[in-house]
């Protein structure tokens, strides 16, 4: 997850698509939300991508859209609040096909516009953290 953060643009590229796998596996799905905080760097991408980047956009919101697949992961209003942002703002950078995109950058392009909106359709509801929760100490 920290590979995320990296300037080489193409090392990003590969990380997310192995997070793409990696995401629709619920036995690593649920330690990238909950233990290593993937979906709030994957917020973090997205608003630095450049909107012209079609193939890192793709990647990083099929990540997402794997991790969403796992119902059993209590998503937090604090990480899902920023997701909702982030894809509402990107919802509407995309509004427009930009002039002069054909071919791949075009499909791409399409196939981000519908995963986006398929996203806001169908993000988790945050689950409610009950009381004052006090951590565990470990046993003697």
């Amino acid at each position: 997850v920290i590979l995320l953060d990296h300037s080489y643009r193409d090392l990003v590229y590969y990380i997310c698509g192995v997070l793409v796998n990696m995401a629709s596996d619920p036995s690593c799905s649920t330690r990238l939300v909950l233990e290593c905080g993937l979906p709030l760097k994957l917020v973090e991408l997205l608003k630095d991508l450049t909107r012209d980047d079609y193939e890192l956009l793709l990647c990083v919101i099929k990540v997402l859209i794997n991790l969403t697949l796992d119902t059993q992961i209590p998503w937090h209003a604090e990480t899902l609040e920023p997701i909702r942002q982030c894809l509402t703002e990107l919802d509407s950078d995309l509004d427009d096909i930009p002039e002069g995109i054909s071919g791949d950058e075009l499909a791409d392009f399409n196939q981000i516009r519908e995963l986006v909106s398929h996203l806001q359709r169908t993000m988790p509801a945050a689950v409610e953290i009950q009381g004052d929760l006090e951590p565990l100490e470990a046993a003697p």
